[in-house]
């Protein structure tokens, strides 16, 4: 299994998932829109000024490895933000107190970045696949089943996490939260599918170093 055959979770169900989950906190317009602009904010700075000094350090494929690797733990955590809320609200007039506000977007600022770090795979992916290839017809032909792969799962993903969340949320499966059940086992399959990358790639170090000589 060569590394670009293998593309990254949808992050798209990530956000998703997150604005549903941050509508049915109570959130205002304005809230959500600051947060999902301070994420988009975050995954730039990533991209620009933390990759590029890792990727001198550490094997692409570990890195992808890391990077599928915290899906599970953001789909996991994601109801956490709704069982905050629900404990933490004040019966009398609604709003959440102090201790579970803190609580509250603590546990939101690290879905955020963790959903930005399972991001990074995407960029990683096109790094594997200019890697592992040998000649430019091969890349070509790479890049196009990948481009197709990862078009297909933005094609399907928001219908199926959306349809999911949705009777989970109608039939209280598992309290409400089958979605998370589901989203989870569908990124541990990811996290060892994405153990073969590391196996079987190539090293990256060696790769691009040689290129600059």
């Amino acid at each position: 299994m060569k590394a670009e055959s293998l593309p990254p979770v949808d992050c798209c169900r990530t956000q998703i998932l997150l604005l549903s989950q941050m509508l049915g906190l109570g959130f205002s317009p304005s809230t959500i829109g600051f947060t999902l602009s301070s994420s988009g904010l975050i995954s730039a700075s990533m991209q620009v000024f933390v990759m590029p000094i890792i990727l001198k350090r550490v094997e692409a494929s570990k890195l992808y490895n890391i990077s599928i690797s915290a899906y599970p733990i953001v789909f996991a955590t994601l109801p956490v933000l709704n069982v905050i809320a629900r404990g933490g609200a004040e019966q009398e007039i609604g709003n959440l107190g102090l201790v579970s506000n803190i609580m509250l977007w603590g546990t939101l600022t690290f879905i955020i970045a963790a959903s930005k770090v399972g991001g990074m795979a995407y960029s990683l992916t096109l790094m594997l696949t200019r890697t592992n290839t040998y000649s430019p017809a091969a890349l070509s032909v790479s890049n196009g089943v990948m481009s197709c792969a990862m078009s297909l799962g933005r094609m399907i993903s928001p219908a199926l996490a959306c349809s999911i969340f949705a009777l989970s949320g109608e039939y209280h499966l598992l309290g409400g939260y089958l979605w998370s059940l589901c989203m989870v086992c569908s990124s541990l399959t990811a996290v060892v599918l994405a153990r073969n990358i590391s196996r079987l790639s190539r090293s990256s170090l060696t790769h691009y170093s040689r290129n600059q000589q």
